[in-house]
């Protein structure tokens, strides 16, 4: 005889790419916060752990082209890690370093307006006020 009670459905296992992303969310949220309380280098430790997961940049820039080609928003938030270094080093006056990571957001994510904004801070910082102009521009022509 059948029971009518149902069984509940398996849970579902997160894959080891599902997995990797849940630990990018929680590193980001842990930077976030340090962010919020000004423990800046804790900020930098917590995005940069994030940022390894991917590899080196030549292996996040490959995962994000990857994940962009199969419709995923994946490419925006890998850009994001490094957007939010950028900010943070901005934070913390290391403006060479803030272009650096600006860059590279703007390399992984054209259409990611948050690279040319951090970009052109961390240019404004440096006193290249012509280079953040243009840079600034650009960003308007590619985001509008």
């Amino acid at each position: 005889e059948k029971s009518h009670i149902k069984e509940p459905p398996p849970p579902v296992i997160p894959g080891p790419m599902e997995q990797k992303y849940e630990r990018v969310k929680e590193l980001k949220a842990s930077a976030n916060t340090a962010i919020g309380a000004r423990e800046l280098d804790e900020a930098v430790f917590h995005l940069s752990q994030a940022m390894a997961l991917f590899g080196d940049f030549e292996e996040a820039l490959d995962e994000a082209g990857t994940a962009a080609a199969a419709g995923v928003e994946a490419r925006s938030n890998i850009a994001a890690l490094w957007s939010n270094r950028a900010y943070v080093r901005e934070l913390q006056q290391r403006y060479e370093l803030a272009l650096a990571d600006a860059h590279a957001c703007m390399k992984l994510a054209p259409d990611f307006p948050k690279g040319y904004l951090r970009a052109g801070r961390a240019l404004m910082g440096l006193e290249k006020h012509n280079d953040a102009a243009a840079v600034l521009a650009r960003g308007l022509e590619r985001c509008p």
